[in-house]
């Protein structure tokens, strides 16, 4: 009987468990608790919003050449993952999104039907074959946009990147920017060097948002389909082209300007020293002063607080560079403003200076300054500088802390107060042949309809001027925030700055976009290990004393030599003296003890590194389970002991 009952009671429990089991699969379907610190294996409150606002039905399509991909167990973990995520959008999305993932074998249909979408095979190499490895979205309303392949190494990209793709196939209407620049950022010829120039990543990236239009630098009026006016260096432009700026900023339209006093990209640069770029006055700088804004004139801003080391070679080793500075959450004045939200470090290069006029009526919004350590040095030492030493040379820190980058909102006047320019002369009179030409030729030809002149405006509208204004054109340039890498023939973007995320976060604040922005590098799978940076730093300080020591030495035997090489005359002066030969062998005998010294600091920091790991592999491997057995043995004892008094008082007296 009692065999009978514990069989029942097994059966119970398994039929119990059974159950649970089952209604935690459709009750808990999807719920999980992420512990990490960046949420990283969580979606984000943005992209809640940005799929509950999606206007139409979207098909998600992994496809995933998971067979193929058998032996790579990276790639297999990282689709996984994918995957996870995929489906935490589809759960989260109320209906509107659903996911198919694909293997596309080879000579099937879903091998074409990727194809068809613009995904290809890519070869990793490591002697596999070449896979599929991209994501489609593909709305009812039969607008589409592809990822073509899923790099891991922008995996912390991952969730930016697959919801800003969403973000952009579930918008009815596509937002648009026009561009006014003197410099290629969209890409060209440069004249000096005979090369192709590539577009920039900040302008590609801006570029898979929203809608560009490239509006040259002679334009009568700003198209009133524009949502953005971005003006990277407008230095160039005609007087109706900044007549066309300032009309616009007065009527309410949005500006994104980056302003430059020493533009490291400027074509005039490349064309040789006789172009004294650093001469020509700001075109621009009238319409600046009228929003009550100054751009400090042939001026750059120097901060030896967070001067960056550049150069060096293989032979010597990096110096700080005081004209290129990162900036980091010290330097965000307004910390709560969208327009930094989740930065860490942003590059500038030969930065200008911008502060509010004395008769401002705009209210100037810093966002970005410099430390107190910092100056202003003439913009003309860049040009044709050899040796980044050169400016300290000239360089006096004021203590005071100066702007680089500002919100500038408000009421604002015209800067031009009689109307409209006039054309220049040589622009009417090149008209005015174009009309003769073309009054001699075909009469039957339609000509060309003229722009529609809207009426002079001379103070802004109630809501003001919207401005977002950065001292530095370099700042976009993809040296100072973006490795560009080849990966068996796709270049794939590497950020190590936050330059373009800097960039497209002002786009999307103007734009409306704040739940783009706050996805935007949400974190890593990989964290920083405090201790060894705090070690290798001060190693790094130790080799920078031994070296400037020996430098020191090679400097008082160079001058010990010289010396001794005056004394001597006719045809000694060719030959070493004695006296000479002993200043070099004991040089030399100093050079090999500090070389020593200097490989000695280096293996110190690669032996303190070993310890550091040893002790927390020991700590991680025998102390951390020895102290949750010692807690494990400590509570079992506490219950046996609660169990045996209990059982005491409640034993029946023997």
């Amino acid at each position: 009987m009692k065999k009978l009952t514990s069989k029942v009671a097994l059966i119970l429990l398994a039929v119990v468990s059974l159950g649970l089991i089952t209604a935690n699969n459709f009750i808990f379907k999807g719920s999980r608790i992420d512990l990490t610190e960046d949420k990283t294996y969580s979606i984000s409150a943005g992209t809640e919003n940005i799929v509950a606002g999606l206007e139409s039905n979207v098909r998600l399509k992994f496809f995933y050449s998971e067979e193929d991909s058998s032996e790579l167990g990276f790639l297999r973990d990282y689709a996984r993952r994918i995957t996870d995520l995929l489906q935490e959008y589809v759960l989260r999305s109320d209906g509107k999104l659903s996911l198919e993932v694909i293997d596309p074998e080879a000579f099937s249909e879903q091998e074409d039907e990727a194809s068809e979408h613009g995904i290809q095979r890519v070869g990793l190499g490591f002697g596999e074959d070449p896979i599929f490895f991209g994501i489609v979205a593909v709305a009812a309303n039969g607008a589409e946009e592809t990822i073509e392949f899923l790099h891991p190494d922008r995996e912390e990209f991952l969730e930016y990147d697959v919801t800003r793709m969403l973000s952009k196939v579930g918008r009815s209407e596509e937002q648009k920017i026009g561009l006014i620049s003197g410099l290629q950022v969209a890409g060209g010829f440069d004249q000096g060097q005979r090369r192709a120039v590539t577009p920039w990543q900040t302008y590609t990236q801006l570029r898979q948002l929203y809608q560009i239009d490239n509006l040259g630098v002679d334009i009568e009026e700003i198209p009133d389909d524009i949502d953005l006016l971005l003006l990277i260096h407008p230095d160039n432009v005609s007087d109706q082209t900044l007549y066309a700026i300032d009309q616009f900023a007065l009527r309410g339209g949005s500006i994104m300007a980056f302003v430059d006093e020493f533009a490291q990209t400027d074509p005039l640069l490349s064309m040789g020293p006789q172009m004294d770029t650093t001469s020509i006055p700001s075109r621009f700088l009238p319409v600046l002063e009228q929003w009550g804004v100054e751009l400090v004139a042939d001026k750059i801003l120097a901060d030896e607080a967070h001067a960056l080391r550049v150069g060096g070679g293989a032979t010597q080793r990096p110096t700080p560079h005081l004209g290129v500075f990162g900036y980091g959450q010290a330097n965000f004045v307004a910390t709560d403003h969208p327009v930094l939200s989740q930065l860490n470090n942003i590059i500038f290069s030969s930065g200008s200076v911008v502060r509010p006029t004395t008769d401002a009526k705009t209210n100037f919004e810093p966002l970005i300054q410099s430390s107190d350590r910092a100056g202003l040095i003439d913009a003309s030492l860049l040009k044709n500088l050899l040796d980044p030493a050169q400016l300290a040379d000239q360089f006096t820190a004021t203590g005071e802390r100066y702007t680089i980058a500002a919100h500038v909102t408000g009421s604002a006047s015209t800067a031009y107060p009689e109307g409209r320019p006039l054309a220049d002369e040589a622009e009417s009179a090149e008209e005015a042949g174009a009309d003769s030409d073309s009054a001699q030729g075909d009469t039957d030809e339609e000509s060309a309809p003229e722009a529609v002149l809207k009426e002079h405006v001379s103070d802004s509208v109630e809501s003001g001027i919207n401005v977002f204004l950065v001292a530095d054109t370099d700042v976009l340039n993809d040296p100072l925030w973006v490795r560009l890498q080849n990966f068996f023939g796709r270049e794939i973007a590497q950020p190590f700055a936050d330059n373009g995320n800097f960039f497209i976060n002002a786009a999307e604040n103007i734009l409306g976009s704040s739940d783009l922005m706050s996805l935007r590098s949400r974190g890593t799978y990989a964290r920083p290990f405090h201790v060894v940076e705090d070690l290798e730093r001060d190693a790094a300080s130790r080799f920078q004393d031994k070296e400037r020591e020996l430098q020191e030495r090679l400097n008082e035997t160079e001058a010990r030599l010289a010396a001794l090489q005056q004394n001597k005359e006719g045809g000694d002066v060719l030959s070493l003296s004695a006296e000479q030969q002993q200043e070099v062998d004991n040089f030399r005998a100093q050079q090999l003890t500090i070389r020593r010294e200097l490989r000695e600091v280096q293996h110190q920091l690669g032996q303190d590194i070993e310890k550091l790991g040893g002790r927390i592999k020991l700590l991680n491997i025998v102390l951390v389970p020895f102290l949750i057995t010692i807690a494990a043995l400590i509570l079992r004892h506490r219950r046996s002991r609660a169990i045996r008094r209990a059982n005491r008082e409640f034993s029946p007296a023997g």
